[in-house]
């Protein structure tokens, strides 16, 4: 018994194998990611919808579904680009959100783009207006940001009290 506990008194001892913790470079770059390239990201691809204001950038399957449900399709798209705002101001105010917000965002992005694809889309997505590259592109880069970010540990930063920083990313979603 007396050996079992040295054994287990050594193992709480001994350093973990040397990965990517908040406080290494792993952090900060998964900081980064989650703080300022996806909401980068996604902030430029509802930029050029807005611009755009097209809803014939909507994937073609999906706007095919809005319309069979009967649903405005300016409204439809209107309901996007204010999505995508608003998840990137929680993603630049909100820290202890900024993961799984950005996590989310891209897993839908995936989702549609694979869809899209799987019924034979291989040509326009809209995601980035009306000079977008093909799907399976955007998906590529998606996809990627989103396995960093689910790999990568993030950073902890210090913030401002949740109150304001609710209050700044609303007025940022406005």
């Amino acid at each position: 018994m007396l050996g079992l506990q040295k054994r287990i008194i050594v193992m709480s001892n001994a350093h973990p194998p040397a990965t990517a913790t908040p406080n290494n470079m792993g952090g900060l770059v998964g900081l980064w990611l989650v703080r300022v390239v996806v909401p980068l990201w996604i902030t430029i691809g509802a930029t050029t919808k807005l611009v755009s204001r097209s809803p014939k950038l909507l994937p073609d399957h999906l706007r095919n579904a809005l319309m069979d449900a009967g649903l405005d399709l300016h409204l439809a798209l209107s309901a996007f680009i204010t999505i995508e705002f608003a998840a990137v101001a929680i993603m630049v105010c909100i820290p202890r959100l900024a993961r799984p917000i950005a996590m989310g965002m891209l897993s839908v992005f995936c989702l549609v783009l694979l869809w899209e694809m799987f019924n034979g889309n291989m040509t326009n997505c809209g995601c980035l207006g009306s000079v977008t590259p093909p799907p399976w592109v955007m998906l590529a880069i998606d996809l990627l940001l989103l396995i960093l970010i689910a790999a990568l540990p993030v950073r902890p930063i210090r913030t401002q009290t949740s109150r304001a920083a609710w209050a700044i990313a609303s007025l940022l979603a406005l």
